[in-house]
């Protein structure tokens, strides 16, 4: 399977970076307060 298959195409690579980054952000500040995360 081919991570790039599951990004829509009309999403730049700047903006799918700033997505994965922020839902990375979220879920490590999630765990840190122990609410869950991933």
């Amino acid at each position: 399977m081919n991570i790039v298959e599951l990004i829509p195409p009309d999403l730049t690579a700047l903006s799918t970076t700033g997505l994965v980054l922020l839902s990375f952000l979220t879920s490590a500040l999630t765990a840190a307060v122990g609410i869950g995360g991933g």
